[in-house]
């Protein structure tokens, strides 16, 4: 529950725990105070006038968080922060921070803090970065903005190769790499359907150290992996290294099989680690998976050498669910006791013991509790994003109390350790597909293990580590999960050395606990569930415990707050609606189909042309100046709204979406994708991966129905979505739309009046502010921020309400034409009227 301001802004929060949240704001809007139960956790400090010299005018330059202080200061002229200090607090307790600068200072550590910089190029592209310990990565790129090598510089040493050589294909995903230790990565996609076939990795001498092959059911499951860099086995049966999988109608996993140790641990522990390896330890398991219909796992049951079940128990009305231990099942009553009111697991396992912050942060867990002495315990810090940013983990040996401290920072982990007399700095670079971390002992390196020793790891498809290598492309560990993200066996050359990995399945950090952190949540793979409710919300479905939606071998969750396809989420949605897609790639279109958009693109791209070149002349005559009075109101060309400023924007802005045009009908013709729909939807949708970047959907009913200049205007419209092409956000947005159908018969006659009327309803679209409750929830926002960001530049205050943003865009010309020009039909209609009729 919550308490708005006029501004819609959060005033007030409560939750079912009865924590108050309260924030402040100044005048402008942004908060400046965040009180917890009535602890100020959070203050904010923003540059003033006065604040020139680094570029800090209106920036955020303190932040005290919950982990400790954050200093911004200095930033580039883009924006992006070019120098940034964080110090720690010195007590791990949450923190009451006082009004006072000085006051604040006195908790944080002495010391100046750890300082990290960074330089951009023109495009804001990272080119150096230089971490709190003066190591310097290096990061290059190629013409189109891809990631095409980097290097790292170790304070006082000389630079050296982390990865070069990385070569993309059409759709922009990785091919081929070669890693600092000269192995080569590779990747094959389907040539049809664009689905990963083979992972390989080689060293230089040939040898295959990876070779990953993958099948696929029609709807894009994985349902066979094959590691053929691994030798199958004889012992008195033949194991082969391929791992199978099935899946129910709501595709979720329900039985997988694998190889494993032949020695199982049902828990949190690894199995026993093998050195040298022993491929003859090894045996087959088959794991079935039994769900119940809200998606909660009620049986787990294990076929190997050593088979075993798992049980676990859901209350009736709502998610939360417990294993049933040593035959005794948990009732609702000890279900509901096991969580706090706002779903957060209490006990990981018996007498361990979790705690929470009053942000629903695992705060704390007693994996040891003494009832003489102190407990062992591993404490947790996060920043005000609710990212961690420390682990505290103090065991007891006798009297004495060892602490093992790990600090999180841009680039590098400190980790010290006072049983080992440790301190070692972990640089995290990165390195293509693959991760990259050195390791570096300041103080105490274990005789046995190389300072300054490089470690490559060589990720499978999840972005599990699943090989990890040195700098001369030797053997350190190797590993193998189960689905859920136990580990199935683990082996290497040397038990200490192996003992520094951290990063495991799906690339996370593998706590003491066992526990997986993602960023967001804790994931316990052993009971293949997160230990909170999803801080999303439904955004993943209505079970907010539920593990990537029950498939784990095609679907990964960056953040622990949302999962998806590894190869396409949006695409499995669809499909899941009834979409079919016939054809991937305009050169696989079916001919009429791919004649037609290729005469739109091209029609598209004289009308892009025809306007570029009108705003390179006199445009203040004839039709043009009617088509920009539509477009952007009749008071564009008064002096006092610069209209010289806005045909120039506008010409960079048709510039780039000409460039785009161009590169889907030659370089990038494999971004278009022909579907069928049960119910027409869409006629054209712009669809955003994480994997292949933007798309563009072309209904092939409505190809079939419609004239080629309401296709070149549709086409038009999806592409001011695409751009930027190579970059992941989405500027332009849909604030409202200017449809009329246009008949695949319709003469020049009935073309002209589908012009004229079309750019009639887009000046009286333009004439009065967008009805918000009309917008998705996207657009809506961007609205909002696109306003209030015109506002904040400008030294005003930031709009209140829809009432004030109507009258805004009907008074303020500059917002409306910033709204105007951010609005894909806008610039479709803008397009079209250089259409010239034959």
């Amino acid at each position: 529950m919550s308490l708005a301001g006029e501004a819609g802004q959060a005033l007030v929060v409560w939750d079912a725990r009865c924590v108050v949240r309260r924030i402040g704001y100044d005048a402008l809007l942004r908060p400046t105070e965040v009180f917890e139960d009535e602890h100020c956790v959070e203050r904010l400090l923003y540059g003033g006038p006065d604040s020139t010299d680094h570029n800090q005018c209106g920036q955020l330059i303190r932040h005290d968080d919950p982990a400790g202080t954050r200093l911004d200061d200095e930033f580039g002229l883009s924006g992006s922060v070019i120098s940034q200090t964080r110090r720690f607090l010195q007590n791990l307790d949450e923190p009451d921070w006082p009004e006072s600068l000085t006051g604040r200072d006195a908790l944080l550590e002495p010391g100046e803090g750890a300082t990290n910089r960074w330089r951009y190029n023109s495009v804001n592209e990272t080119l150096r970065q230089t971490d709190a310990q003066g190591n310097v990565q290096f990061l290059d790129y190629t013409v189109a903005g891809l990631l095409k090598g980097s290097r790292l510089q170790m304070n006082g040493q000389a630079e050296q190769v982390l990865v070069s050589a990385i070569q993309y294909d059409a759709q922009g995903r990785v091919v081929s790499e070669t890693a600092g230790n000269s192995v080569i990565s590779t990747a094959r996609y389907d040539t049809e359907d664009g689905r990963l076939k083979e992972l390989n990795a080689t060293r230089s001498n040939g040898k295959l150290l990876q070779d990953l092959r993958y099948d696929y059911d029609p709807v894009g499951n994985v349902i066979r992996v094959d590691d053929r860099a691994l030798p199958a086995i004889s012992k008195g049966q033949r194991i082969d290294s391929i791992s199978t999988y099935q899946y129910d109608t709501l595709y979720q996993l329900i039985e997988a099989s694998g190889r494993e140790w032949a020695v199982v641990n049902h828990g949190p522990v690894l199995p026993g680690f093998q050195s040298p390896a022993d491929p003859s330890t090894l045996a087959d398991y088959t794991q079935t998976y039994r769900y119940d219909a809200g998606g909660n796992l009620q049986q787990l049951t294990h076929t190997g050498t050593q088979s075993h079940s798992r049980t676990l128990v859901t209350a009736r009305c709502s998610n939360r669910s417990l294993p049933v231990i040593n035959g005794h099942i948990p009732d609702e009553a000890e279900i509901a006791a096991a969580f706090d009111a706002n779903g957060n697991l209490l006990a990981l396992q018996a007498g361990q013991h979790l705690s929470w912050d009053r942000r629903n942060q695992l705060q704390h867990v007693r994996p040891v509790i003494r009832e003489n002495g102190m407990d062992d315990s591993e404490r947790y810090s996060y920043d005000a994003s609710g990212q961690r940013l420390r682990k505290v983990r103090t065991t007891q040996a006798k009297t004495i109390t060892h602490t093992a401290d790990v600090r999180y920072l841009p680039g590098l982990e400190i980790r010290t350790d006072t049983a080992t007399g440790e301190t070692l700095h972990v640089v995290v670079a990165q390195a293509g597909r693959n991760n990259v971390r050195v390791l570096h002992w300041a103080s105490g390196k274990p005789d046995a293990l190389e300072n300054d020793q490089t470690r490559y790891t060589l990720n499978d498809h999840l972005g599990s580590g699943t090989l990890e290598l040195d700098g001369q492309a030797q053997r350190i560990s190797q590993e193998s999960y189960y689905p859920f993200g136990g580990t199935s066996w683990w082996a290497g050359r040397n038990a200490i050395e192996a003992n520094y990995k951290t990063v495991r399945y799906s690339g996370k950090e593998r706590d003491a606990t066992g526990l997986y952190y993602y960023g967001l949540r804790y994931y316990a793979p052993w009971l293949q569930r997160w230990i909170n409710p999803d801080p999303a919300g439904a955004v993943d479905g209505l079970n907010l415990y539920c593990m990537v939606r029950n498939n784990p071998v095609s679907h990964r969750d960056d953040l622990g707050c949302n999962s998806y396809d590894v190869l396409n989420e949006q695409e499995m949605i669809s499909r899941g609606r009834g979409v079919r897609f016939v054809a991937r790639g305009l050169e696989n279109f079916p001919p009429l189909y791919r004649e037609t958009v290729q005469r739109s693109l091209a029609l598209g791209g004289q009308w892009l042309s025809r306007a570029k070149n009108q705003l390179s002349n006199d445009f203040a005559h004839g039709l043009d100046s009617l088509v920009m009075r539509s477009t952007f109101g009749t008071d564009w060309s008064e002096l006092d709204n610069d209209p010289s400023g806005l045909i120039d924007w506008l010409h960079d802005e048709i510039t780039q979406l000409e460039s785009i045009m161009t590169r889907f009908e030659h370089s990038d013709s494999w971004r278009l994708v022909l579907v069928e729909q049960p119910i027409r939807e869409f006629d054209g949708i712009m669809s955003n991966s994480p994997v292949q970047g933007k798309m563009i959907w072309l209904n092939k009913k409505f190809l079939q129905m419609t004239h080629v200049v309401g296709i070149t205007k549709v086409i038009v419209h999806e592409s001011s979505h695409a751009s930027p092409l190579d970059k992941p956000w989405v500027n332009v947005q849909d604030y409202w739309y200017v449809t009329l159908p246009l008949s695949i018969a319709a003469t020049d006659q009935e073309v002209a009046g589908y012009m004229q009327d079309t750019l009639a309803l887009s000046a009286s679209a333009s004439a009065q502010a967008p009805d918000e409750s009309r917008m998705a929830p996207h657009a809506r926002l961007s609205y909002k921020s696109l306003i209030d960001s015109l506002l904040s530049t400008a030294g005003r205050p930031v709009s209140e309400n829809v009432e004030e943003r109507a009258r805004l865009f009907s008074e303020d010309a500059a917002i409306r034409q910033s709204i105007i020009l951010n609005n894909a039909d806008s610039r479709a209609v803008f397009a079209l009227w250089h259409h010239r009729l034959t």
